[in-house]
This record gives structure tokens, C-alpha cells and sequence, in this order.
């Protein structure tokens, strides 16, 4: 945390850069090495530092109060960390070993390989590989045929793995032009029939662990979410922030009174620090209650999975919200590229359409709450 709130300036200070060239400045991607962010939870057997998982959620808060883009970087890098713990070893160490590398990936399966000898030749095309450019190996979801068949287990499901792919071996599409979050350069990437070896693979859903801790002991779709959740928070507090200083010295055209002296602006201040930090502490106490699970070493309970899901849903869409709020009450100011507001706007509204944390998951969420039969939501 003390390293995340030292970078701040640094951070502000490359934003309309990263924004310009839809990436992370080299500048600050060496200085997050430095830091160390991208090791937040890679194993410590591998030379990580095994974070706990809220400790890592403050992080990314704290990073997105500055910039969402440079936030969604780490939070990317580092999440993909936590997968060295399916990797045997040395494939592990040669991944993630030497304290620098940087990870991107997407677990759609959107490749489909053919067994060889030793691996297999695979060929994809993965979308929204955030921080693909500052990337030394990608993680890609696919599928295995033989002929025309997809490969199955017994019960039905289609084999999917993930493999782990050095960046030489794959290409990056400039496919990211977006209205926010163009900092996180949410490229497509492709492989074009490529060997990869069977130790270069996992499968993170029904294989076992080969390291244990609290982290490992979440179920994969509770990893999947609270990151994202958390820099949302971040935007939405860094929106009220700047709120609060514009209201501070923008005057009425008419009457000539600040901003922060009429009452419109005081309602709206007032709702929106109340919405963020009623749904900052519902999603903390989520966090705490699957991570306390972990700790136990049980298996969290499908109650607890789901109020972590809706806690992640409710934290991106009220951190929405909450800008939305303050950047309507800010008048024709926070349109302008120089008030900070116009693109914590574009961000919040970017991240908060994923997959995992947009509105369609209250209908799964709404579905356990009435017991009922969730099917395939991610619970």
C-alpha cells in the first residue's frame, strides 16, 4: 500500500500519455515491477509474496483513485500471479521465477489444439488481453479436438485448459478503441498453430492444486470479479475527490456563489459518499467472509459465493452511480478534458459493463436468493 500510494504522482503524471497510446507507459510499467504489484500473489515458493486477498483488493482501490487504466493493469498482472499454483515446478519458476515478468490472458475458450507428441498444436484468437503490450506470457483458455469432436469428460463437460504462451510465440491485434479505460490496451491476441508443451499447461477448474494456501482455496469464479469490483471503487472515490475540489472554486454564472455553497451540490455529495461507502463495506464484509472460509480450509458455502458475486455486481454498478451522480452535478465543467470527472466517467462505465460484475448477474444472484436452480452462473 505505502508502495501503490507513493506512485501517485508518478501515476497521475503518465495518465494522458497511457490514455494517447492505449498502454501502459514503459515508465510506469518498470516502476510497478520495482514495486513489486505484480507479485502480489504469485506463491512465495515461487518468489512471490502471497498477499491475502483484501490487502490486495486496497491496493488496486488505492491505485484507481489516481488512474483506473494503470489500476486494471495491475490488477490483470497480478491476478494471472495466482496461477502458478496448477503449474508443476519448473514450469512455474520459468514463468514466473524471475521477479519481472508480466502476465495477460483471457480463459474464453477461444483456441482449439490437437494433441502431438509432448503437447499440443494450438490456434486461437483471445479478445480484451488487457496490458498485452508490457506482457511476457499469455494465458489462453482452449478446447482439444480429435477430427471434428471435441474432447469430453465423463459427465459431458468439454475438456478446456489453459496454456501458457511466451511472447514470441503470439501476436497482438490492435483491436482496442474504446470510450474508456484506453490505458489497459484490451487488445485481441492470436496464436497461429503453435506447439505448446503439456507442462506449459492447466487446468484450473478440475485439476488439482499443486500449492496450497488460503488464496488457492477459492473457487476459481470468486477470483474472478473482486479485482475489477475494487477498481471501480477506486474511480468512484477519485471522482468525488475531484467533485469535492471543483465545487470548491467553480462559481454559479448567475448568482456568483461556489458551488459547494448550493444545496444541489450538497445533496449530491452527500448521496454519493453514502452509496460508496455502503457498498464499499458490504463488499469488504464479502471479502471477509469467503476469505475467512478459505482460512478454514472449507469449501465456501453457495450463500457465501453468492453474496461475494452480488457484493461485486452491486460495488461496479453503485461505484457507477456514484459518478454518474457527482458528474451531473458538476454542470458543463465535467465535460472538459482538464476536470478529471469526464474520464472517470468513460472509465467506471467501461469497467463496469465485464462480464462478471455488469447488472445480467443479479439475475443469477436473485435466483440462489430465491433457491432456485442457478444453472451455470458464476457463483
Amino acid at each position: 500500500m505505502d508502495a501503490a500510494i507513493a506512485l501517485g504522482p508518478l501515476i497521475a503524471a503518465h495518465a494522458d500519455q497511457a490514455e494517447a497510446e492505449r498502454r501502459l507507459p514503459e515508465v510506469l510499467v518498470d516502476a510497478f515491477r520495482d514495486a513489486r504489484l505484480f507479485q502480489m500473489l504469485i506463491p512465495r515458493d515461487v518468489g512471490g509474496d502471497d498477499m491475502a486477498l483484501a490487502d490486495h483488493l486496497r491496493v488496486l482501490e488505492a491505485l484507481a483513485t489516481v488512474d483506473g487504466s494503470a489500476a486494471w493493469n495491475v490488477m490483470i498482472g497480478s491476478s494471472f500471479g495466482t496461477f502458478a499454483a496448477w503449474l508443476d515446478p519448473a514450469t512455474a519458476d520459468e514463468v514466473y521465477g524471475n521477479g519481472r515478468s508480466v502476465w495477460a490472458g483471457a480463459f474464453a475458450v477461444n483456441g482449439y489444439a490437437t494433441r502431438v507428441e509432448g503437447g499440443f498444436r494450438l490456434t486461437g484468437r483471445w479478445p480484451y488481453c488487457s496490458g498485452s503490450q508490457q506482457s511476457d506470457w499469455l494465458h489462453a483458455g482452449f478446447a482439444i479436438r480429435t477430427g471434428e469432436e471435441l474432447e469430453r469428460t465423463a459427465d459431458g463437460r468439454i475438456v478446456a485448459l489453459t496454456a501458457v504462451i511466451p511472447r514470441a510465440e503470439w501476436t497482438i491485434e490492435d483491436t482496442w478503441h474504446t470510450t474508456g479505460m484506453r490505458g489497459t490496451g484490451s487488445h485481441h491476441t492470436t496464436v497461429n498453430d503453435v506447439f505448446v508443451p503439456t507442462r506449459r499447461t492447466y487446468d484450473f477448474v478440475g485439476a488439482p492444486m499443486r500449492r496450497d494456501s488460503p488464496m488457492r482455496r477459492l473457487s476459481p469464479f470468486s477470483l474472478n470479479g473482486p479485482g475489477i469490483s475494487a477498481v471501480c471503487l477506486g474511480i468512484a472515490r477519485h471522482a468525488i475527490s475531484a467533485f469535492v475540489e471543483l465545487a470548491g472554486t467553480k462559481r454559479h454564472i448567475l448568482s456568483k456563489e461556489l458551488w459547494a455553497e448550493r444545496s444541489v451540490a450538497q445533496v449530491c455529495v452527500s448521496k454519493a459518499e453514502a452509496t460508496l461507502r455502503s457498498a464499499r463495506a458490504f463488499f469488504y464484509e464479502a471479502i471477509g467472509d469467503i476469505w475467512n472460509a478459505a482460512e478454514e480450509g472449507r469449501e465456501a458455502t453457495l450463500e457465501e459465493r453468492c453474496a461475494l458475486r452480488l457484493a461485486c455486481v452491486n460495488a461496479a454498478q453503485a461505484s457507477a452511480d456514484v459518478v454518474d451522480m457527482v458528474f451531473r452535478a458538476s454542470g458543463s465543467s465535467a465535460v472538459q478534458t482538464s476536470v478529471p470527472l469526464e474520464r472517470c466517467w468513460r472509465d467506471v462505465n467501461t469497467a463496469a459493463t465485464h462480464l462478471v460484475v455488469n447488472e445480467s448477474n443479479y439475475e443469477t444472484t436473485g435466483m440462489v436468493l430465491f433457491g432456485l436452480d442457478h444453472g451455470a452462473g458464476l457463483i
